[in-house]
């Protein structure tokens, strides 16, 4: 194939640099997911006439528990996405990516488009 001309030579990655990828799109994938369990309560409970309201969200869940506190059935609907909300909020890989290694390599990559 190369005395034909059909080879090219590609940027094959390191294995690390796949690993960092992998890092990201999950914890991509997770915050996304989380914002979607958010978006979802609120349009369901919106159908009941329960209005969620600005909240942040540190205080998201007090907030959902305290509309639905009146309403036991929605309480129990409402639990298993609360729960599946808290086990996506990826900081086990936000903390992956606070350490010493990556920030090291985010340094060096914010360098090499410097320069």
């Amino acid at each position: 194939m190369m005395r034909v001309g059909l080879y090219r030579p590609v940027h094959v990655k390191t294995l690390a640099s796949q690993k960092r990828r992998m890092l990201l799109t999950s914890r991509q994938l997770l915050q996304a997911k989380a914002l979607d369990i958010e978006n979802d309560l609120r349009g369901t409970l919106r159908n009941f006439g329960l209005k969620v309201g600005m909240v942040g969200t540190v205080k998201f869940e007090a907030r959902i528990r305290e509309l639905v506190a009146d309403h036991p059935d929605l309480a129990a609907i409402v639990e298993p996405l609360l729960i599946a909300r808290v086990s996506t909020d990826g900081q086990t890989l936000d903390a992956q990516l606070t350490s010493p290694d990556w920030l090291w390599f985010s340094l060096c990559r914010a360098r090499a488009f410097v320069h």
